[in-house]
């Protein structure tokens, strides 16, 4: 039995859908295995050679689509890309446990990529780039 969709990350990939993974990527691959349709979300496009020479996990053959969008798994971590921004999931958890979810989304959930990053600060998207190295 086949999923219809996996949604994955990486925190790098080429435009053809090779993936690069630091860290734990056997789940991805698996779920790549196991999908009619793979969607890949990566933090940065690298070249086709940058992408075998950091080593490929997910290869191209698994992947239909790649989209690259920075800081795509903030506030959660990108493993060897970025931490997560503790603060922020501190903030998420309040809102929900308050019964504010509403306000939190009306926020942070609607804002388009570009404008997330703004919105969050890219001095402290670069203060979580900094921790991860």
């Amino acid at each position: 039995m086949y999923m219809d969709l996996a949604l994955l990350h990486a925190p790098a990939g080429d435009a053809n859908g090779n993936l690069v993974h630091h860290g734990s990527r056997w789940v991805d691959h698996l779920l790549a295995r196991s999908a009619r349709r793979v969607v890949a979300q990566v933090d940065r496009l690298v070249s086709t050679e940058e992408a075998v020479a950091m080593g490929v996990t997910v290869p191209v053959c698994l992947v239909d689509e790649v989209i690259e969008v920075p800081f795509g798994a903030y506030p959660t971590r990108s493993v060897g890309a970025y931490v997560a921004d503790l603060d922020h999931l501190a903030s998420y958890r309040s809102h929900v446990v308050d019964g504010r979810f509403e306000d939190y989304a009306a926020t942070w959930i609607s804002a388009a990529p570009e404008a997330y990053v703004d919105l969050v600060g890219r001095d402290r998207l670069d203060s979580l780039t900094t921790e991860a190295k």
